[in-house]
């Protein structure tokens, strides 16, 4: 996602894919909520492979309201992020006044 440009990322799954993949959440290296779903999921009713395969028919649930309450929190936050970035980026750009060696 990062070389595709995106900045940070809203993101749903249950928690034992969470405990499996926690590295690569990690080492994404973008801001992110990740938010846990309810009911039924592949690892619990061991069908994994028909998961990743795109076969899994169970129905799981996301909490809206937390969801509702999330994004407007999360967006300041990005906005924050970028602005910051970007003022780090106009500094770095400066000349220095004197010689650094």
């Amino acid at each position: 996602m990062r070389t595709d440009g995106e900045r940070a990322y809203v993101g749903m799954c249950c928690s034992n894919f969470f405990i499996k993949r926690h590295r690569a959440f990690r080492d994404a290296g973008l801001p992110a909520v990740l938010m846990d779903i309810s009911g039924s999921n592949c690892y619990e009713l061991q069908q994994e492979d028909q998961a990743y395969a795109g076969r899994f028919a169970a129905q799981a649930t996301l909490n809206e309201k937390l969801l509702e309450q999330v994004m407007p929190s999360f967006r300041r936050s990005v906005r924050r992020r970028n602005e910051s970035a970007r003022a780090d980026a106009r500094l770095s750009s400066w000349p220095l006044p004197w010689p650094c060696r």
